[in-house]
């Protein structure tokens, strides 16, 4: 279905990563018939392995697929990493062709750095460590913050390629309380509930997995069960080369949609509210000729 709706405006990377080769091959043979332009490979977890069985975890599949294969270091979550030694084995590989770096070392990261080239990039799997790693070499990152900010995060990672870290650091760095929020249980169970808020999706989990609890629920919120308080103050907290902020916050409307009648016209209007307020929201963007988000 996403290789279907993407329709090739993108590359679509499928995670097709088990603590099982055997599985991991057939779901990564599976997604590559389907069309899928890379896979996202995971570390034996549970079970982990001896050196050369990790190393082979990963060849067995890079050596039967004909598209490329980004390896996924995140110990933390499964229990074993990928050596040094192993990533600079599998870097030799034709079909692997990067590294997502989620361990949240940037001593490892600096140690493998030394093997990057166009063949063989890292992306960061860490969004609190994005702007670092790349000071390191990697050449973007696979982002959970993105799923909430993706222009902005595109944003932070073309500025600092194009050369202006100044504002990719401004960037990073004013995104922390919310990458904090989003964090603040496992993952993915604070973004859903972003994008819930946001009208996107629905909450729905699977467990183990389970809804927020309402303290940390309520650091994604404006206090009017709204995704938004922390968004504005990233926003409020982007200046440019002069130190002028970025983006004038216009107005914040609450539950009270009447005030929408007469707000003040606003280059964009970032809505986090959900269908009920459609009407209103359009009706808003036909008065003023305001972009929706």
């Amino acid at each position: 279905a996403v290789v279907k709706h993407v329709a090739g405006r993108v590359p679509v990377i499928a995670g097709s990563g088990s603590n099982s080769t055997q599985t991991m091959l057939t779901k990564s043979l599976t997604y590559q018939g389907l069309g899928a332009d890379g896979l996202l490979l995971i570390t034996p977890y549970y079970n982990k392995s001896n050196e050369e069985g990790i190393y082979q975890h990963f060849k067995t599949v890079a050596d039967a697929v004909d598209i490329p294969c980004i390896l996924y270091n995140i110990p933390g979550r499964c229990g074993c990493g990928i050596s040094e030694r192993n990533v600079e084995r599998l870097a030799a590989h034709p079909n692997i062709m990067g590294i997502k770096e989620a361990s949240g070392n940037v001593a490892y990261a600096a140690k493998i750095a030394h093997l990057l080239s166009d063949d063989f990039r890292m992306y960061s799997g860490e969004d609190a460590l994005t702007v670092p790693l790349m000071s390191l070499g990697a050449s973007g990152t696979i982002s959970v913050w993105a799923d909430v900010q993706p222009q902005l995060v595109h944003d932070m990672c073309r500025a600092y390629l194009d050369g202006d870290v100044a504002r990719a650091r401004d960037i990073q760095i004013a995104g922390q309380p919310l990458i904090n929020a989003l964090f603040s249980e496992v993952n993915p169970i604070p973004v859903k509930e972003a994008l819930a808020q946001m009208g996107m999706i629905e909450a729905n989990y699977r467990m183990p997995l389970c809804p927020m609890a309402d303290d940390t629920r309520s650091a994604l919120t404006d206090g009017t069960g709204r995704m938004g308080s922390l968004i504005r103050t990233t926003a409020e907290s982007i200046v440019d080369a002069a130190g002028q902020p970025v983006f004038d916050i216009v107005a914040q409307i609450g539950f009270d949609l009447s005030e929408l009648e007469n707000a003040p016209a606003a280059d964009v209007i970032i809505d986090f509210s959900n269908v009920v307020t459609f009407d209103a929201v359009v009706a808003f963007v036909e008065r003023t000729g305001a972009a929706l988000v």
